[in-house]
């Protein structure tokens, strides 16, 4: 009835008793609706925003009741009930909280070409009326197990852009923005592509004169540490500050170790065989730190209690790294006791994580 395609495949669907609805995912991040009606003809429906998540609620074969939850970057969770007569409506049984303080931001995506020419999608969070060369950047980077780094509303987040910074989103390889085969280039000996599209899409944002060196903050979590830690370690010029939480910096360390997360051979690879121990060795952070460098302000945020990437991965990286700094720069390891891995807390704790790390990234700016 309907067909995608790589960069923009069909997402998920929904049979009523005379159409079926259908949401289409353009690199992960630009969604659509479409309708198609018992004489087979497809209809596109009209949004209130462009959505970058979407999930279908309350369908059923025997009557034409349906509704979407509709989410974006600038634009708040919403349910919508699909009416023939006149397309989406809220569904007003929740209570609407509004943001006037972000009603000037936008969403924009730009294509990056990479190391060897692959075109990389680079979301950006900003008020138009406040861009110049001198906007301070915060980028989350993730990029590994196929996974989408989808659109999410998350006014903690949106506060920056608020008050005239840019959120930079690169969808770079070993996620799922361009489907499978978008996670196949940035796994085990292709890992490199994940780090080097990230270098790409950061020396972009300069070269269009989003910012410059020097206002570049970097923030990732979990298995980004690989991605992003090993971009710090080759292009260190370009970032002022490294932020992880939770991360893995020692992959090749942590490959044969009995935890949760010991099925990570299947991503990164295994020293059992002789090119992927290669692959390991190669992105490894830890491994791969350069006594010649001069690194950026770094703070690792790992947790004692986490059952996939124990505390010592991150507390080689900080040692190593503490012992050949060079400057005055901040090199620091503030450690979770309380919680695991999902970082599990209450609003005050997730008030408080954010607000070391959004501090932590701007007192490190400085324009060079």
């Amino acid at each position: 009835l309907a067909e995608g395609t790589m960069e923009n495949p069909i997402t998920q669907f929904e049979v009523t008793r005379d159409k079926v609805y259908y949401s289409r995912s353009k690199f992960g991040v630009e969604v659509s609706l479409w309708e198609i009606d018992d004489k087979k003809n497809i209809t596109k429906l009209k949004t209130p925003f462009t959505p970058g998540y979407v999930t279908f609620f309350g369908g059923s074969v025997k009557n034409n009741s349906i509704g979407v939850e509709l989410d974006g970057w600038t634009s708040n969770y919403t349910r919508f009930l699909i009416s023939e007569e006149e397309g989406l409506q809220k569904e007003d049984l929740q209570l609407e909280i509004l943001y006037p303080e972000f009603e000037n931001l936008v969403s924009k995506q730009i294509m990056v070409k990479s190391h060897d020419g692959v075109e990389v999608p680079l979301s950006l969070v900003y008020n138009p009326s406040l861009l110049n060369s001198n906007n301070e950047v915060f980028i989350y980077v993730y990029g590994a197990y196929g996974e989408s780094l989808s659109p999410f509303f998350y006014p903690i987040f949106l506060d920056w852009a608020a008050r005239g910074g840019i959120l930079a989103f690169p969808h770079v390889r070993g996620g799922g923005e361009k489907g499978k085969e978008w996670h196949l280039q940035g796994m085990k000996t292709l890992k490199e592509n994940s780090w080097k599209d990230l270098i790409s899409c950061t020396e972009a944002l300069i070269d269009k004169g989003f910012t410059k060196k020097g206002l570049i903050s970097l923030y990732t979590s979990s298995a980004g540490g690989v991605t992003a830690g090993m971009a710090v370690n080759e292009r260190p010029d370009l970032f002022s500050s490294f932020i992880a939480e939770v991360p893995r910096l020692n992959p090749l360390g942590l490959e044969s170790s009995a935890t949760a997360n010991s099925t990570s051979y299947l991503e990164y690879g295994t020293v059992k065989d002789s090119l992927e121990f290669t692959g390991l060795v190669k992105m490894d952070p830890y491994y791969n730190l350069n006594t010649e460098n001069e690194y950026p302000a770094i703070l690792i945020m790992p947790a004692s209690q986490d059952d996939r990437i124990p505390l010592w991965d991150s507390g080689k990286y900080i040692a190593k790294l503490q012992s050949i700094s060079k400057t005055e720069i901040p090199v620091l390891m503030d450690i979770d006791y309380l919680n695991d891995h999902e970082g599990i807390g209450n609003y005050d704790d997730t008030v408080m994580l954010y607000s070391k790390i959004f501090s932590f990234a701007r007192s490190n700016m400085k324009p060079n």
